[in-house]
């Protein structure tokens, strides 16, 4: 019958079983392979409706910067995976069929394997890493780079403050090592 689009988003965010409304779900094998064919890294991430977010922002993020400190991290998780994925033979199925060709194709040649791979793959996900970071913080943080990776002293909260001495004294306790 006729659903309003109201209903419509209620029943989807019925039905997608998010975990603290991040958009995070465990997925199956099944239910995976079948949406991705094998041929993709093995990380989902639903991405949350966007009214939803902007609706709730203010009571899930205290400020606009945790929001977007959230985005980062989430689309850093799956940038992270493809890189991941390139620095193995078995890492993505492109990386096999790659493989595959040039043995064929080059029989003579077996130069291929895990190792020929990875030291002909490592500095190129070492760059595609480093520039996913910059391009990841000028997107959402903007390019204030001296914040971020200020070595610092930042004012410390009363409860950050209180932690770090439980934790100190948890250390004392333990004693020497022996």
């Amino acid at each position: 019958s006729d659903c309003t689009k109201q209903e419509l988003s209620t029943l989807s965010e019925v039905q997608t079983g998010e975990v603290n409304g991040l958009g995070l779900r465990p997925i199956s094998n099944q239910d995976f392979i079948r949406h991705t064919n094998g041929h993709l890294p093995q990380v989902a991430i639903e991405i949350p409706n966007v009214k939803r977010v902007k609706a709730r922002r203010d009571s899930q993020y205290p400020t606009k910067r945790d929001h977007m400190i959230c985005k980062c991290l989430s689309l850093s998780i799956t940038y992270a995976a493809t890189i991941g994925g390139l620095i193995t033979i078995t890492g993505t199925s492109t990386n096999l069929i790659f493989a595959e060709q040039f043995n064929t194709r080059y029989p003579d040649a077996k130069v291929i394997n895990f190792g020929t791979w990875f030291i002909f793959s490592f500095p190129i996900a070492i760059i595609m890493l480093v520039l996913t970071w910059l391009w990841l913080h000028f997107l959402f943080l903007g390019c204030n780079f001296r914040e971020t990776c200020s070595l610092s002293k930042k004012r410390k909260t009363r409860r950050e403050m209180l932690s770090e001495r439980r934790i100190h004294e948890e250390y004392a306790k333990l004693g020497p090592i022996r």
